[in-house]
């Protein structure tokens, strides 16, 4: 596999500078050289919410586009401009417009202040190449696009490399079709994946696509096929963190110590049945939180378990060839005492 490595310097406390570099992963390559990455991070910075926002002054953007923001010309992403409040302060502006591409494409920025409101979380950056341009940027957690923040790419690179997991298979109504969130072509041959449940894949790297979007893990199966999947659907609760507030998030692979560890507690017969996208009556709620994540409501009484409501909304193809939403609730029903689930039922 071919890697065309990016360098810059990044800038931290207590160091004046750390080297660092983010790789990008060239497809379908069959004769090509591997380059391995070296992962160098800051472990007192923020690390995606182990620390509180104003940790993240002092961190470096790295700026890309993707290739419909190019075709557009813009990020579509608002970065707003500076100004000043009575207390002279500078703040987010209501009149934000999306920004060109050419404007932080391939470049760095240094976190020089951030702010928050009830709603967002925001950034004052600057650019490390021309100090006067200064921009609000609004983060809205559920992406790290049109920035890779460096610290936290590292980090990744640093603790995940190496380690293998196992994804978890989708069924309807979670998912419009069954489904393991792994891209299913091959990167390298270019040839359609066959999954199967029992596959066990390894995090060879974390990179950029071809030099573009936003970091994904390289994945790599005993089989030799070679993948990717996105970082949330990896590591969801990682990801995020506490910095959003989330709760219970649901997951889409188990890491080979936690599934070894789901094992020992439930048994070899049942994880197998977990794994390829069941939850059944008799497991434990805690497969139910992995599975499907934190419920829309819990209904309790003082005669009878506690009722577990999940809420889905599908789009399907109907017969007069016109895509129609469906609303779909499921009901699991759990002896709160014990962690069993006693029934479950489905609304479509």
């Amino acid at each position: 596999m071919k890697r065309c490595i990016l360098t810059f310097f990044i800038c931290i406390s207590m160091f004046p500078y750390a080297y660092s570099q983010i790789s990008s992963y060239t497809p379908n390559k069959k004769t090509s050289s591997y380059t391995e990455s070296v992962a160098v991070y800051d472990s007192t910075k923020i690390q995606w919410g182990e620390n509180e926002l104003k940790s993240f002054v002092g961190q470096q953007f790295f700026g890309f586009c993707t290739d419909t923001d190019k075709s557009y010309g813009y990020v579509d992403i608002q970065l707003f401009t500076k100004k000043n409040d009575s207390n002279k302060r500078y703040m987010p502006s209501s009149n934000g417009r999306s920004t060109l591409c050419e404007a932080i494409e391939g470049k760095t920025f240094t976190v020089i202040d951030v702010y928050e409101d009830s709603i967002n979380k925001w950034f004052l950056i600057q650019d490390d190449n021309n100090p006067r341009l200064k921009l609000w940027y609004k983060w809205s957690g559920y992406t790290n696009g049109p920035f890779i923040v460096v610290s936290n790419y590292n980090y990744l690179c640093a603790k995940y490399t190496g380690m293998r997991f196992r994804p978890i298979l989708k069924h309807k109504p979670d998912v419009a079709h069954d489904t393991f969130f792994l891209n299913d072509t091959d990167l390298e041959s270019g040839e359609k994946i066959s999954f199967d449940p029992t596959d066990i894949w390894e995090c060879v790297s974390f990179s950029q696509l071809d030099g573009k979007g936003e970091i994904v893990a390289i994945v790599k199966n005993q089989k030799g096929n070679i993948s990717y999947i996105s970082i949330p659907r990896l590591l969801p609760n990682e990801y995020y963190g506490s910095l959003l507030g989330k709760g219970s998030t649901l997951r889409t692979v188990l890491f080979e110590e936690e599934f070894a560890n789901l094992v020992d507690k439930y048994g070899l017969l049942t994880m197998a049945r977990f794994m390829t996208g069941h939850i059944d009556k008799g497991m434990n709620i805690e497969l139910l939180y992995i599975m499907k994540g934190k419920p829309k409501t819990i209904n309790r009484s003082s005669y009878s378990d506690a009722q577990f409501v999940y809420e889905f909304v599908l789009n399907y193809l109907g017969s007069d060839a016109q895509y129609h939403k469906k609303k779909v609730t499921q009901f699991f029903y759990v002896d709160e005492a014990t962690g069993e689930i006693k029934d479950w039922g489905q609304l479509n």
